[in-house]
């Protein structure tokens, strides 16, 4: 996603760095800490999208579970409570960091059950320049996530023309993928009046 190099970066070893000086004589976890140095960071660049990048972690034991937890599903909870709803992105350096990110988003995300949908919690990374979602994606919005990281951008009727889905269940599909955090959007006016939504893997 080459698209990530012109995203503010938020460097790893800036958040370790500072989260070691909070943590001296104080009782908090050292995820917790780090956490809040990167949502400090998200609210100083004031961008619509972030990148948290961690491609300096190598070794998926470098981090502790519970900064697997603070930076991945409790920090995507957190920025969609944030002022602006800004996306945060992660860069990992292999799939065994990626994969040990995408069980804590996994631990936190409700399957379907008793009649009430799932509630995934997403987050979408770099993992060594391929596009990785990170957590359970509903098997239904696999092919529409495949198709945007193939062409950035998608309406429903792009949709429509690609998958055959019909435009309403299209929209549907791709306004879903908005509210998990994993796309931006705008709204475009169309010849004639009215207008639609353009969906983005970037702002």
């Amino acid at each position: 996603m080459a698209y990530l190099r012109t995203v503010p970066h938020i460097p790893w070893q800036n958040v370790r760095g500072a989260a070691k000086q909070r943590a001296v004589g104080a009782t908090r976890k050292l995820g917790d800490l780090e956490l809040e140095i990167v949502l400090e960071e998200v609210a100083r660049l004031h961008a619509s999208e972030v990148v948290l990048d961690l491609r300096d972690v190598v070794d998926e034991d470098e981090l502790v579970p519970s900064e697997y937890f603070s930076l991945g599903p409790k920090l995507q909870l957190a920025a969609a409570e944030a002022a602006g709803e800004p996306l945060v992105r992660y860069r990992l350096a292999n799939d065994a960091v990626a994969e040990a990110f995408s069980l804590q988003f996994e631990r936190q995300s409700r399957p379907a059950r008793g009649g009430q949908p799932a509630q995934p919690v997403l987050g979408l990374a770099d993992v060594a320049g391929q596009i990785r979602v990170l957590g359970p994606l509903p098997r239904y919005l696999e092919s529409i996530v495949a198709l945007l990281v193939e062409r950035g951008e998608l309406t429903a009727s792009d949709l429509d023309e690609a998958l055959q889905i019909p435009p309403a269940t299209a929209s549907d599909y791709l306004g879903e993928l908005h509210r998990l955090h994993l796309v931006s959007r705008e709204r475009e006016p169309l010849p004639g009046g009215g207008a639609r939504y353009r969906y983005h893997l970037r702002p």
